[in-house]
C-alpha cells in the first residue's frame, strides 16, 4: 500500500496553506514536538509531511498512525501556538449544535424528571436556509423510592449537553471508534472514558456534578431518542448516545470513579468528523455560561455569525430566538425581551461580546413587538473564529487532495 501522500503535490498545498493564513491574519502555529518517548508525533510520509500547521494529541492514539484514518487526524488537530492552549480547544458541528435537543422541557412548556410520561416533542426551525424538523422522544429511567422502582421522564437538558460538550472534547485526545457500513467512512466515533476523568474535566469547567449526577445524564444521553428530518427528509434517527456501555460487571460500581465507560456519538456527530463539517473553537465560551438561554446564543454566535468582526456584528430578533429554540417565551412579550437583553448582557460579562446594540421593532400604536440585537464579538473571540476558519481551509485542502488521491488510486486499480 503507498503512502498516504502519494501523487500529492506538497509544494502546491504549502503554497496554498501560506496564502490562507496571510489572509486571515494568522501566523503558523509551531510544530509538533516529539512524545516522551521521542518518537515523532506523525510518522515520516505521513501528514507532517504536509506541515499543516496543525498541533496535535499529546499521546495520539495507535490508529492516529495508520493508514486510512486521515478523518481522525483532522478532527484531533487544533490550530495552536502551544500545547496548553489545546486544553480550551474542542469542536462545534455546525448542523448539529442547531438543533435544540437540549430544550424539551422549553418546548413542550413542562418540567423534566417527572413520573408522569412526557410527550414526544416535535420541532420546526429553519438553519442555513433549509427546513428542519427535530422529533425528540424522552428518556424513561428507573429509580428507587422508598425501597421501590418507578419510573422517571427526562428531556435531556443543561446537565446533559454540559457532559456532551466534553465528551466531545475528551475524543479530541484519544477516541473510541466503532465499526458502522451504514456511514461513509466505515466507522462511527465514540469516546472512551472513566467516571473520574469526566467528573473531573467538568469541574475544570467550573461544572461540578457528583458520580450519581453523571450517571443519570449519560443514562438520558443514551435513553433519549433523536430524529431529524431536513427539508422533509430523514437524515438520522438514533439516541443522542446511540451506545452507552459500563463495566461495573468487572467489579466495578456504576459510580465507581475508576469504572471505565465508552459512549458512540449520535451519527450526525460522525458523519460530520467524516467530512469535516465542524469548527475548532475555546469550549469555556459555552462552559462559561449558567442557563439554557445563555448557551443558545453563545452556539449561534459561534456556528451562525458570518464574517463576525468589529464592523460585522452577528443579528438576531427575540422573536427569531424564542422560534429557533424555544427558550424565553414568556406570556408577556416585554418580559421576554427584557430576559433576551440581560443573556446577551451576561456573554458580554463572560467576554464573548465586546459590544450590543439594541433595535426596537414597533408594531402598532408605537408598542415594541420585538428587539433586534447586534452583537460583536470580543477581540479574543474574534481571533479564535480566525484560527478556526485557518483550521477550516487547511483541513479541507487536505480532505480533497486525499478525495482526489484515492479517485487516481481507484481508476489506476479498474485499468489493471
Amino acid at each position: 500500500m503507498g503512502s498516504r501522500t502519494d501523487n500529492v503535490d506538497l509544494a502546491e498545498l504549502q503554497k496554498r496553506r501560506q496564502k490562507t493564513l496571510e489572509r486571515l491574519e494568522g501566523k503558523p502555529v509551531e510544530k509538533a514536538k516529539p512524545n516522551s518517548n521521542n518518537r515523532p508525533v506523525i510518522p515520516r510520509g505521513g501528514v507532517g509531511q504536509l506541515n499543516l500547521g496543525l498541533l496535535d494529541p499529546r499521546n495520539p492514539q495507535e490508529e492516529y498512525f495508520a493508514d486510512g484514518y486521515a478523518d481522525l487526524q483532522d478532527f484531533q488537530g487544533v490550530i495552536a501556538n502551544k500545547v496548553s492552549d489545546r486544553e480550551k480547544l474542542s469542536s462545534l458541528f455546525t448542523a448539529w449544535e442547531n438543533i435544540p435537543k437540549y430544550n424539551g422541557s422549553a418546548l413542550a412548556g413542562v418540567s423534566s424528571g417527572v413520573s408522569e410520561p412526557l410527550d414526544i416533542v416535535t420541532h420546526k426551525f429553519i438553519h442555513d436556509g433549509d427546513e428542519y424538523e427535530m422529533v425528540l422522544t424522552p428518556a424513561q429511567l428507573q429509580k428507587k423510592v422508598k425501597g421501590k422502582l418507578v419510573s422517571q421522564f427526562h428531556y435531556p437538558g443543561l446537565t446533559e449537553e454540559f457532559v456532551e460538550l466534553v465528551l466531545v472534547q475528551m475524543s479530541m485526545e484519544e477516541a473510541k471508534l466503532f465499526d458502522d457500513p451504514n456511514l461513509n467512512s466505515g466507522r462511527a466515533y465514540g469516546v472512551s472514558f472513566s467516571l473520574s476523568g469526566l467528573k473531573n474535566a467538568m469541574s475544570a469547567q467550573k461544572k461540578t456534578r457528583s458520580y450519581t449526577e453523571l450517571v443519570q445524564a449519560l443514562n438520558v444521553l443514551h435513553k433519549s431518542n433523536l430524529e431529524l428530518r431536513v427539508n422533509g427528509v430523514k437524515s438520522a434517527s438514533a439516541p443522542i448516545l446511540p451506545e452507552l456501555y459500563s463495566y461495573a460487571e468487572r467489579g466495578y460500581k456504576k459510580t465507581d470513579p475508576s469504572a471505565r465507560w465508552a459512549a458512540r456519538f449520535h451519527p450526525l456527530i460522525s458523519m460530520a468528523i467524516s467530512s469535516r463539517n465542524y469548527r475548532q473553537y475555546n469550549i469555556e465560551r459555552l462552559m462559561c455560561t449558567n442557563s439554557k438561554a445563555a448557551l443558545n446564543l453563545s452556539k449561534m454566535v459561534l456556528t451562525q455569525a458570518r464574517n463576525l468582526s468589529d464592523e460585522h456584528p452577528y443579528r438576531i430578533t427575540y422573536q427569531e430566538f424564542v422560534r429557533h429554540c424555544g427558550e424565553l417565551n414568556y406570556s408577556r412579550r416585554s418580559d421576554g425581551i427584557r430576559k433576551f437583553i440581560n443573556v446577551a448582557k451576561a456573554l458580554k460579562t463572560h467576554g464573548t461580546l465586546s459590544r450590543i446594540e439594541e433595535r426596537k421593532i414597533r408594531g402598532w400604536r408605537n408598542r415594541v413587538e420585538d428587539i433586534e440585537l447586534s452583537l460583536y464579538g470580543s477581540k479574543e473571540l474574534i481571533q479564535e473564529i480566525k484560527a478556526g476558519h485557518v483550521k477550516e481551509r487547511l483541513v479541507m485542502e487536505r480532505y480533497e487532495a486525499e478525495k482526489k488521491r484515492l479517485e487516481r488510486q481507484e481508476r489506476s486499480r479498474a485499468k489493471k
